[in-house]
């Protein structure tokens, strides 16, 4: 699997869904809404697609947000918004 960085947009309204489901314990709530540790985050960009406001985002090597399960219709499996 490739490495990706993971972040939280400023969207977030902090619904939990991506603190509970991270696997390194990497989000953490800031206030109203979360923030990503870079530092703890094991980069398999899991935690985006747990988050259904799409506010979590696995970014590839080249910067564009990769899509989450949740934004992906039958024939866009693999590919960049």
């Amino acid at each position: 699997m490739k490495k990706v960085t993971c972040t939280i947009d400023a969207i977030c309204v902090g619904r939990h869904t991506c603190f509970y489901e991270c696997p390194s314990s990497a989000i953490h709530r800031d206030v109203d809404k979360y923030k990503m540790d870079q530092a703890k985050c094991i980069r398999d960009g899991s935690c985006a697609s747990f988050c259904n406001i799409s506010a979590v985002h696995a970014l590839a090597s080249n910067g564009q947000k990769l899509l989450s399960d949740h934004q992906k219709g039958p024939n866009q499996v693999g590919k960049i918004r």
